[in-house]
């Protein structure tokens, strides 16, 4: 084999190596604190039940170059948020934002945006005062434990029956699949180095023509 055909094997092993992404999927519940003065039906009340769950893509890369701050966009089919509240179902498909900072002024963050930017629009957002849940802005793939978090809330924006806004606070948050992340996604140098030993392997083999 020609040194130019193995080298062109190598490298296109190192840049068409996908990252292997694992969905992990968190589940949420809570309750509501607030609903408009206008019932939105379905039986949602003050104190009525939130159970939700959102799922996201645990290879998502950080949009955000500071290193105490993180959003991480998940998108595709796989992706979104769905929330049961009475007997209304709430959900939102496609693509997910998980939102965090790090010790910023002495506060970490963890927030959760699912929104179809035309009528639906539903999120977490969860605030440590201690900045003691998160070590850096690295996105959790197992849940944060949210008895950490001072602040717990949920909110629901929908403007496709009217303008229907439903507020809650979260009082539980598990994850239910994919947690840990599974297996690891290699970096773009690991797959390099890996190409390479490919490399050095075949030429220690095969003589050169």
């Amino acid at each position: 084999m020609k040194r130019q055909s193995l080298v062109g094997i190598a490298f296109a092993f190192a840049c068409a190596s996908p990252a292997q992404a694992t969905p992990i999927t968190f589940g949420f519940t809570g309750s509501v604190t607030q609903v408009p003065a206008d019932d939105p039906g379905g039986g949602i009340g003050f104190g009525s039940a939130i159970i939700g769950q959102y799922t996201f893509d645990s290879a998502a890369l950080d949009g955000i170059a500071n290193p105490a701050q993180a959003t991480y966009l998940s998108s595709g089919p796989g992706f979104g948020l769905s929330v049961q509240i009475g007997s209304n179902t709430y959900a939102v498909s496609g693509a997910l934002n998980v939102n965090m900072s790090n010790d910023v002024s002495g506060v970490d963050q963890y927030g959760v945006l699912a929104d179809d930017f035309t009528a639906l629009s539903i999120s977490l957002f969860l605030e440590d005062w201690s900045a003691a849940v998160f070590s850096s802005d690295a996105l959790p793939v197992v849940a944060p434990a949210i008895g950490s978090f001072a602040v717990r809330d949920f909110h629901l924006v929908d403007t496709s029956t009217g303008d229907v806004q439903i507020d809650g606070t979260i009082d539980t948050l598990t994850c239910l699949q994919g947690c840990g992340g599974g297996n690891p996604v290699p970096e773009p140098g690991t797959l390099a180095l890996l190409a390479a030993g490919l490399l050095a392997a075949a030429l220690r083999r095969r003589p050169f023509n």
